[in-house]
């Protein structure tokens, strides 16, 4: 997905109602928005971003969650192609959104895994799927 200056505009705006927006999340959002969910419903109604990390790297950010801290390692995580995705930021309106985008990851990555931490990051969440 290539994201427009204008829709880039949208997207910050609808994250700003759930954090303040940064230079590093701006930049995050135009260099890699392949790794972007964007649902909308006339206007934007969540917003994703994922990693797509080979099994070692999973088992790392497992046994220590800090790693995803560190806008460095984020940088070099989002680069990896592997088979799991990880959720680093989600922005929705509702569950029912979260859901949505959920259902849409995984058709278009057909991925072995999808994770994500709780919110105070020290409980980690896995689907898995078969092979």
């Amino acid at each position: 997905m290539s994201v427009e200056e204008n829709e880039l505009v949208d997207i910050v705006e609808f994250i700003s109602k759930y954090q303040e927006p940064n230079k590093e999340l701006v930049s995050f959002l135009i260099k890699y928005n392949d790794n972007l969910i964007v649902l909308k419903d006339n206007a934007i109604i969540g917003v994703a971003f994922y990693l797509r990390l080979h099994d070692e790297t999973l088992e790392e950010i497992c046994d220590n969650p800090e790693i995803l801290q560190d806008i460095k390692n984020s940088e070099k995580l989002i680069l990896e192609k592997g088979r799991n995705i990880h959720f680093i930021r989600v922005f929705a309106k509702d569950y029912k959104v979260v859901l949505k985008g959920l259902k849409q990851s995984i058709k278009k990555e057909n991925p072995k895994t999808v994770s994500w931490y709780k919110e105070d990051m020290n409980e980690i969440r896995f689907i898995k799927f078969r092979s």
